[in-house]
């Protein structure tokens, strides 16, 4: 059991670190520069949040028209469950948000073939990731479906031959919680928390940034979309952490001037 435990860590781990580090702040916002192999690397695990070049257009977009018409996924303007995770699928019906959201492995077995095929309206955004021979090419519809429904079966023979049906269970339950994180960034991080009374209504939730390793302090990022992490001194120790030791470890090539 301790093993099982030991691994789905590392699977929130490697989800909240790629989706939150490398796909927001690094490709999108270009706060640091990591040595090439390894980001591309880091990417792979980040594949789950979408295409590099659908997910960093798409955040480009929520920058641009934050909680006003335009943006991709506001609760204040087109409710909490289409914001949570029906703009990914294209509907604000509750229920079938709800069993979206509820259904883990599931899930990304659809966005394998849906992701890289719908809501692309944005990506004109990312040309500069685009434009990136590698991240073009996992971006196909066809190369991401593979790539991801690969990773998804990786992820299922693992704790299946080793903890069989418990191990599935498990598997399930922390891809639900991994995916709820992510989209409660965009839900939540928009609708509960301290805001600074700026034009658009991001949060800071000390509680949801304990959870997605700093990106519940949303309204600090909507501030400051420059810095790496915009509240050093509370709950984003860890990912501060995590720099620190990409640094000593030389993965960091170098500091970057950002998109803002």
């Amino acid at each position: 059991m301790l093993g099982l435990l030991l691994y789905i860590a590392i699977i929130y781990l490697l989800g909240g670190i790629s989706a939150s580090i490398i796909y927001h702040r690094i490709l999108r916002h270009k706060v640091i520069v990591l040595q090439p192999w390894f980001e591309k690397m880091m990417v792979v695990f980040a594949l789950p949040a979408g295409t590099p070049v659908q997910w960093v257009g798409t955040h480009r977009q929520h920058h641009l028209y934050t909680d006003v018409e335009g943006d991709p996924h506001s609760p204040n303007v087109d409710g909490f469950w289409y914001a949570h995770c029906g703009w990914y699928i294209n509907s604000k019906n509750g229920f079938v948000c709800l069993i979206y959201a509820l259904s883990g492995p599931f899930r990304m077995l659809f966005d394998g073939y849906w992701r890289p095929r719908n809501r692309l309206e944005f990506n004109h955004l990312a040309k500069d990731i685009e434009e990136q021979p590698f991240y073009k090419w996992i971006s196909k519809p066809f190369n991401y479906m593979l790539c991801l429904w690969l990773y998804l079966i990786v992820l299922v023979v693992t704790v299946f031959l080793f903890w069989k049906t418990t191990g599935i269970l498990a598997l399930w339950a922390i891809l639900v919680i991994v995916y709820n994180l992510g989209d409660s960034v965009n839900s939540l991080g928009h609708l509960f928390g301290e805001r600074f009374g700026d034009k658009n209504k991001s949060r800071n939730n000390s509680v949801l940034a304990f959870f997605t390793f700093g990106e519940g302090f949303h309204a600090n990022h909507h501030r400051a979309p420059h810095q790496l992490f915009p509240n050093q001194n509370t709950a984003l120790g860890v990912s501060n952490w995590i720099i620190k030791i990409w640094r000593l470890f030389g993965l960091i090539k170098q500091d970057a001037k950002s998109y803002k």
